[in-house]
């Protein structure tokens, strides 16, 4: 469980922190996190910090953090904040709405509040782009992944994943 939890946040505090601003042009980096103002700065590696914040969780946060809930499904900001949730997802169903600045706008108010819980750990957000961003207008859908395999078309499969990576962040 411990090396879930350890990839798991190194992922959210890594990655999932891509609108996060983790440094402060003045003072360098941000060193507390949450409403602990837990304190990232005292460890020397990535490893010494995730090790630490899995130390510091209690079990209710640690079931959050290794949960993944579809983000329309009777979940709000403040389930995120109240439960830990660690990651929600969009596979299908109602979206935030028609463009990308809608999906922007409903998932910064998500991790705003994964950011005020006790530990502040970012929220993983995915999307289900299994072929292509279909979820809003303007998007490309390809066929499915057995379909460009059989095309046996690297370059063809390579630039509808460019495509939909572009579309997706």
């Amino acid at each position: 469980m411990v090396k879930i939890l350890s990839g798991i946040l190194v992922l959210m505090l890594i990655v999932g922190c891509a609108d996060v601003a983790v440094m402060d042009s003045s003072t360098g980096p941000i060193c507390e996190w949450g409403t602990q103002e837990f304190d990232l700065c005292r460890y020397d590696t990535h490893d010494e910090m995730i090790e630490a914040l899995i130390r510091e969780m209690d079990l209710d946060e640690k079931i959050g953090q290794v949960t993944q809930s579809v983000w329309h499904n009777g979940v709000s900001p403040k389930i995120i904040r109240q439960k830990n949730i660690g990651s929600i997802i969009h596979t299908d169903g109602p979206t935030p709405g028609p463009n990308a600045m809608n999906w922007a706008d409903k998932f910064d108010e998500f991790q705003g509040q994964a950011l005020k819980t006790r530990l502040g750990i970012p929220l993983l957000i995915a999307v289900d782009a299994i072929h292509g961003q279909n979820t809003f207008e303007g998007a490309v859908v390809f066929p499915h992944n057995i379909g460009m395999a059989a095309t046996r078309n690297m370059a063809l499969i390579k630039r509808a994943a460019e495509i939909t990576a572009k579309e997706t962040a």
